[in-house]
């Protein structure tokens, strides 16, 4: 799955058949994301940031040691729910 955003024409991928991240060596401008679905809900596990990009105005300040785990859920044809827990160990006590 592709998300493009219109913030500075970035794209990101979503491997929906991944289960393993890769390396720890490997750190990606939008993270190294694995998603997959809980019925009507994508849980979007994401890690590996590069540290050198804001990941959204919410999170102005990251790490490194920033991971996510976002919950895009369809309510209707028109409402999607977004949760995301943010856990950057090396800026918050805890996620």
């Amino acid at each position: 799955m592709v998300f493009f955003y219109d913030y500075n024409h970035t794209s990101r991928v979503i491997d929906l058949n991944r289960k393993e991240h890769v390396g720890k060596d490997i750190r990606l401008f939008m993270g190294d994301s694995i998603g997959h679905w809980e019925g009507n809900t994508l849980v979007v596990d994401t890690t590996n940031y590069n540290g050198l990009v804001a990941f959204s105005r919410e999170i102005p300040y990251l790490t490194d040691a920033l991971h996510t785990v976002e919950r895009f859920t369809i309510v209707d044809e028109n409402t999607v729910d977004y949760e995301i827990t943010i856990d950057d160990s090396k800026l918050f006590t805890r996620p």
